[in-house]
């Protein structure tokens, strides 16, 4: 599963504001990464789900901050 196909999907054919604000990772993007984060609470993730726990962290960042900058858009309007 690539983490960033939903955000590309999201932005490759033109987004608003409001889209931003609105966007939701798939469902099933949502369930691995509860999976990744229960195994690393109570086991020990391995390298390649280690990376692909890092990039869901900064796939998050990256949204949290395109969510901030949507929102002070709308509000200057």
């Amino acid at each position: 599963m690539n983490v960033y196909a939903d955000l590309i999907d999201l932005i490759a054919p033109g987004v608003t504001p409001e889209q931003i604000i609105d966007f939701k990772p798939l469902t099933e993007a949502q369930d691995r990464l509860s999976e990744l984060l229960f195994k690393n609470r109570t086991t020990r993730l391995n390298a390649e789900e280690e990376r692909e726990l890092d990039r869901f962290r900064d796939m998050e960042h990256i949204i949290r901050i395109a969510k901030v900058r949507a929102r002070k858009y709308v509000e200057k309007r």
